[in-house]
């Protein structure tokens, strides 16, 4: 359930041990004896906490996640055994749920639905999405793209939307894909956001960290029932000028999502970024027009 994140474990690192170990599990054809085995020893692997978002800990227990499972399965497959029922009682479910639990999983019917996959457009945390979107639609109601010089701007989050976004004042590029208000200056601002905003030397540009200073983030108030995921409730955000409101917007859906899916130009931009970058720092490496003929080539499209 939800409050196994709520309580303070980063999910990707503690969900994705027997994930890996499930998929590399089925790519080695393993028997279900082994299967249990390989979901055991990658649930004793299993860790990690959003206490070290901000930090370079955060994308390493991301890929000690993926490690722990691809070494679970290929313990499993070599003779190592575990518990034959590693989510049975006193197993992964009670020791890491929170308070209360997600749906009995022999409920739980899995399909392979593309069409439920998220495409990650920007490179912060997932929290700061609706952010930044509603950022940019909020430049765009702006005349010349132009915040007047007295500019309030007002955020509202849905309750719980906030916890990992636990960086007020970002000192390192890290930081910073865990600060609301630097993602919505940049948004504001730049009409875009991307790797170079979280470089170490982008983080103290003092255009940003002056609007970062004129925009008020918070949590709506917390409601009978709590609703989980990144979809639930909305962002709303205004700006205020001269004692009037003169831009209103409201996001439900983070662009990338299933109920947003990305555009191709949405693609493009994120990949040439990439590329742009690779470039930079290697001082080769294809353009986007040469990466999409190369893609193509490959799949024998």
């Amino acid at each position: 359930g939800f409050s196994h994140y709520d309580k303070g474990w980063h999910a990707t690192s503690t969900l994705g041990p027997m994930a890996t170990a499930a998929a590399v599990a089925h790519l080695l054809s393993l028997d279900r004896a082994k299967i249990r085995n390989a979901l055991a020893i990658a649930a004793a692997q299993a860790g990690g906490m959003q206490r070290n978002f901000g930090s370079d800990a955060k994308p390493l227990q991301a890929g000690l996640a993926s490690a722990a499972g691809v070494r679970a399965a290929l313990l499993a497959e070599a003779g190592l055994t575990g518990d034959a029922d590693i989510f049975g009682p006193r197993g992964y479910f009670d020791l890491y749920a929170g308070v209360e639990r997600g749906e009995d999983a022999s409920t739980v019917w899995l399909e392979i639905d593309l069409s439920t996959l998220s495409r990650k457009l920007f490179p912060c945390c997932y929290m700061n999405h609706r952010l930044i979107s509603a950022g940019f639609e909020a430049r765009d109601k702006l005349p010349g793209h132009v915040l007047p010089d007295d500019a309030r701007i007002v955020v509202k989050a849905p309750f719980g939307s906030l916890v990992p976004l636990r960086v007020d004042d970002p000192k390192t590029g890290l930081e910073a894909k865990f600060c609301g208000p630097y993602s919505i200056a940049a948004a504001l601002s730049q009409g875009r956001v991307t790797l170079a905003d979280f470089e170490d030397s982008a983080v103290s540009r003092p255009n940003i960290r002056a609007l970062m200073n004129r925009i008020d983030l918070s949590e709506d108030a917390r409601e009978e029932e709590v609703m989980v995921g990144l979809d639930h409730g909305s962002v709303k955000l205004w700006i205020e000028s001269q004692g009037e409101q003169i831009v209103d917007v409201e996001v439900e859906s983070y662009p990338g999502s299933p109920r947003r899916p990305a555009t191709e130009t949405e693609m493009d931009v994120k990949i040439d970024d990439c590329l742009g970058i690779y470039r930079r720092r290697t001082n080769h490496g294809p353009t986007l027009s040469e990466f999409r003929a190369d893609l193509r080539s490959a799949i024998g499209a």
